[in-house]
């Protein structure tokens, strides 16, 4: 997503300088958005699967063990959001 990020900020200064139009700046602003949207799904997906998992194995847990809000809410690290296009196999 840093990369997203820098991306919008490169394509805002090449607007306001003329050497774009604004609709590139758009763009890269929805790129952003998408990217944002796609991180906070994967998110849900990986504590939702979390918890069915505990759950088919028959754990639980009590509340002190769940994480607090700053945990949940805590942006990613660098590692965390890099993509490696080494292990998938899918990647062209």
């Amino acid at each position: 997503m840093n990369s997203a990020q820098i991306f919008v900020k490169l394509e805002l200064g090449r607007y306001e300088t003329g050497i774009d139009p604004y609709i590139d700046a758009i763009t890269a602003q929805t790129t952003l958005l998408a990217n944002q949207q796609s991180l906070t799904n994967l998110q849900v997906q990986e504590m939702t699967a979390s918890v069915q998992l505990i759950e088919s194995l028959g754990g639980g847990w009590d509340r002190s063990q769940l994480p607090t809000p700053a945990q949940v809410t805590r942006k990613p690290s660098r590692s965390e959001t890099k993509i490696s296009t080494t292990s998938n196999p899918d990647y062209h």
